[in-house]
């Protein structure tokens, strides 16, 4: 997902398995992965994991952190869908892109799936 949006994270999860990973992080609601753009070192996002609900006070402590970080892109994973109230901040935010997934949409890669086709960015022209 970051590679798609060209950003370069600070440690290469790659090649490490689920286990790898339960292994490094002793707690999944206070790991933030950090990430930078390439070609631009200021321009910095990051991915939250959120195990439960993300509510307003949960938004809040999540741009608090990505603030410290010196993000202003930040991508949530969560367990379960938010609240329309806090959907509703998310779009309002000026100062973050926040973008929000559950974790049952990484099942399948789509830009890479064989059964779609390759997007294209299309010019005004």
């Amino acid at each position: 997902m970051l590679d798609a949006r060209d950003y370069y994270p600070a440690h290469d999860w790659t090649t490490a398995t689920i286990e790898d990973f339960v292994d490094r992080v002793d707690n999944v609601d206070d790991f933030v992965l950090s990430a930078t753009k390439i070609g631009d070192s200021k321009s910095k996002m990051c991915v939250f994991f959120p195990q439960l609900r993300v509510n307003k006070a949960a938004l809040m402590q999540i741009r608090e952190t990505a603030t410290q970080q010196g993000a202003a892109d930040i991508i949530l994973c969560g367990r379960t869908d938010m609240t329309g109230a806090t959907r509703q901040l998310i779009r309002a935010d000026p100062d973050f892109n926040i973008q929000y997934f559950t974790d049952w949409t990484f099942l399948v890669n789509l830009p890479d799936h064989d059964m779609v086709p390759q997007h294209v960015v299309l010019t005004g022209e």
